[in-house]
């Protein structure tokens, strides 16, 4: 039976792992902002981001609400403010992190998706799928830096290089 009831938590334990996995989340380790760290779901039925306690498995206060169809999020490197992309919004919204409060919300391109932050947390990256570009927030004053940068077709995923000189796009539909 002993056997039995650890096979079980073991499938139990691979069940969730998935289906974290299967869901856009952002992991936040923020030691002096938390004394744990707390993952940033973002749920594109429920315009809202759940923050889920890392160490507990427990959620943390009520959902976020954001704008509509959130479907990616990307958390500063200190740890201090989560963006989120709201596909149905052409918009990001900042969440305080000390607060879970959206604190600012930035207006991007159509169908924005993925993004990601430089090392320095200086800046955000955002891929808009319905326009083939991406926009950069400037992370000290949350507003659009210069123009759109026009990327191949449907823009779905940012990388950028440790030193940040770089920023690498998948384009959907250009392969």
């Amino acid at each position: 039976i002993l056997i039995l009831n650890q096979t079980l938590r073991l499938e139990e334990k691979q069940i969730m792992r998935l289906l974290l996995v299967s869901m856009v989340c952002t992991i936040l380790w923020a030691g002096s902002v938390f004394a744990q760290p707390f993952a940033y779901i973002t749920n594109e039925g429920g315009n809202n981001v759940t923050v889920i306690d890392t160490a507990t498995n427990m959620l943390v206060g009520a959902p976020i609400a954001v704008e509509s169809f959130p479907n990616s999020s990307a958390i500063t490197p200190d740890g201090r403010f989560v963006y989120v992309a709201n596909g149905g919004s052409a918009s990001v919204s900042v969440i305080d992190t000390s607060t879970n409060m959206v604190v600012a919300t930035v207006s991007v391109g159509a169908g924005p998706g993925g993004m990601a932050v430089t090392p320095d947390g200086n800046f955000v990256y955002v891929a808009n799928q319905s326009d083939n570009n991406v926009f950069r927030i400037d992370t000290l004053t949350n507003t659009v830096v210069g123009s759109p940068i026009t990327v191949e077709d449907a823009p779905t995923g940012l990388a950028v290089n440790p030193d940040g000189s770089f920023v690498y796009v998948t384009n959907f539909s250009s392969s």
